[in-house]
């Protein structure tokens, strides 16, 4: 064999070795998770809308009664996610409308969701 193909196959060795250290780190990063992107998923499949709140709205929804979503609390940083009806999403005020997306929904540290089945 020559040396420039010796050459070839470690390139292509290392690119190998660089794609399975970033899969082990995927895996290792999905294991950590225990499910929580999983659950935060089906969460979002179940809600009808989503906006963004105050930190003050969101202290008055936990004097009202209504408790965050647990799962809000696996995330890092913490979020304070509540799953209300839109009554009550109407009772807090005007709001900011969040896209039921990851990428806006994981911008914001307070999120009201309404439910899907939320007349």
């Amino acid at each position: 064999m020559s040396f420039s193909g010796a050459s070839a196959l470690e390139k292509r060795a290392q690119k190998v070795r660089a794609r399975v250290i970033v899969r082990v780190w995927e895996y290792r990063q999905r294991n950590y998770a225990m499910g929580v992107w999983f659950r935060l998923r089906r969460l979002l499949a179940n809600a009808s809308a989503a906006f963004a709140i105050s930190e003050e709205r969101a202290s008055r929804l936990i004097a009202d009664g209504i408790t965050p979503v647990a799962l809000g609390g696996k995330l890092h940083p913490e979020r304070m996610i509540f799953f209300v009806t839109r009554d009550w999403a109407e009772q807090l005020g005007p709001l900011r409308e969040v896209a039921l997306h990851m990428g806006p929904i994981l911008r914001e540290k307070h999120l009201v969701l309404i439910a899907m089945d939320d007349p």
